[in-house]
């Protein structure tokens, strides 16, 4: 289990936006990959991800994973 590392969030879409728990969790995820010395991915799924993924990473996020479908 060594090689994984970061910390990953499994974001939230909620009438096309970040639900406010995704960004609360991306928010804490920074706070606790910045104490760790790592960094923060999150993932999105959804029809509205691929517009989102730059405000998450406003948010703190280091990288954004997308799953975009209907």
């Amino acid at each position: 289990m060594d090689s994984h590392k970061g910390v990953l969030i499994c974001g939230e879409i909620a009438e096309g936006k970040l639900a406010p728990i995704t960004i609360e969790l991306v928010g804490l995820g920074r706070k606790l990959a910045n104490e760790l010395g790592e960094t923060v991915s999150t993932l999105l799924m959804g029809s509205q991800a691929s517009a989102l993924a730059q405000q998450a990473i406003a948010y703190g996020a280091d990288n954004v994973y997308v799953a975009e479908d209907d």
